[in-house]
């Protein structure tokens, strides 16, 4: 009775351990459960973070395209309000224009530095024709026997060597035909209604030139003038005008005064206006071989502005930088007429509604032509 007591102890004992054994099978697949629950939440979560962290990154994008496009936008709409509202509110002659050219070679290039028209122009002194000797004496008597030699008409080398005068005399001969055939190169270059650039007359008489500001004329005047001097003079009536003037040896003589000489067609005025009029034209002084022009200019626009306001904005900003290295060239080789069309030609370009990267610097160059 005892033993049975104590198998059915034992009996119970094991039962029980079973039941909390197959009790405890759940509990650990539950756990599982869990953990697999957290795991997926976790990448939904990473996932959303991501897809959190690329549409903030693309809205950012977005937004900065949007800036700079708007920039653009406001450049280009600005170089557009500066080019319809500036007007010509400067007038320039052409003593303005070249003369200033002519004075910077003075100081380095022959035969600009033998003639110094314009640094250095001769009086009646330096060639001898008054009483001074060149030091603080001054010789009256010799200087009044010179005035009366001047009112006589009497030949120069009467008085003193003729070949200084008759160099001055070249130098003025020099001077105004160059600028004269530069005027006509500028005058050709600038009217030119394919580049949208033109030249008119107001009431005046005045040249207004439209589609340039004073900056970029200036340029173009200076290259005028540059290749003239390295390709000389073309107009056929200025340059056999100008050879005859330059092959005469009719002697000189004075015509009333001492800064007044007269050599076969030609009077020279001495002095530090120095004239000249040679066949009865104005061939130096306020007109050049019978050339006189007075330019209309804006201030308010300038095709290099302009140009360095289209490279800061990122649609044109390769474009214009091209074609900042090519005027540079241009003008470098002499040829500022192609470094300001060139500029015009993006400038227009911008005004047209195209984006500046559908465009390179060969379709440029074609562009308008």
């Amino acid at each position: 009775m005892k033993r049975l007591i104590i198998l059915a102890l034992i009996l119970t004992v094991s039962f029980a351990g079973h039941q909390s054994f197959a009790s405890g099978g759940p509990s650990v697949g539950t756990s599982k459960e869990e953990k697999n629950s957290v795991s997926k939440e976790r990448s939904i979560s990473l996932k959303n973070f991501e897809d959190d962290k690329t549409s903030t990154g693309k809205r950012e994008s977005d937004s900065k395209s949007t800036g700079k496009d708007k920039q653009t936008s406001e450049t280009v709409k600005a170089i557009g309000q500066a080019m319809k509202n500036t007007s010509a509110d400067i007038t320039v002659n052409l003593q303005t224009l070249y003369l200033q050219r002519l004075g910077e070679l003075e100081t380095s290039q022959e035969p600009f530095k033998s003639c110094q028209l314009v640094t250095a122009p001769k009086i009646a002194a330096v060639f001898g024709l008054t009483g001074d000797n060149g030091s603080m004496y001054v010789n009256y008597a010799r200087m009044k026997n010179i005035e009366s030699m001047a009112r006589s008409g009497v030949w120069i080398s009467e008085v003193t060597d003729e070949k200084p005068i008759r160099q001055y005399l070249a130098c003025q001969i020099y001077y105004g035909e160059i600028i004269a055939q530069a005027y006509l190169n500028l005058t050709g270059g600038v009217d030119n209604p394919k580049q949208s650039t033109t030249l008119t007359k107001d009431n005046e008489g005045n040249i207004v030139v439209r589609g340039l500001g004073y900056d970029d004329f200036v340029d173009m005047a200076n290259e005028a003038l540059d290749r003239t001097i390295k390709g000389g003079v073309t107009a056929k009536r200025l340059k056999a005008q100008a050879d005859r003037l330059m092959s005469s040896k009719v002697p000189c003589r004075f015509d009333k005064t001492v800064d007044s000489v007269q050599c076969g067609s030609m009077l020279m005025t001495l002095g530090t206006a120095p004239q000249l009029i040679a066949e009865n034209i104005k061939w130096y002084g306020d007109s050049f071989a019978g050339f006189q022009g007075s330019f209309k200019v804006s201030t308010g626009y300038s095709l290099t502005d302009s140009l360095e306001k289209l490279a800061s904005t990122s649609e044109y900003s390769k474009i214009a930088h091209d074609v900042q290295a090519y005027a540079e060239e241009q003008k470098n080789k002499g040829k500022g007429l192609e470094a300001s069309y060139a500029k015009k030609k993006l400038v227009d370009y911008s005004q047209s509604g195209k984006t500046g990267m559908d465009i390179n610097m060969q379709t440029l160059l074609q562009h308008g032509n």
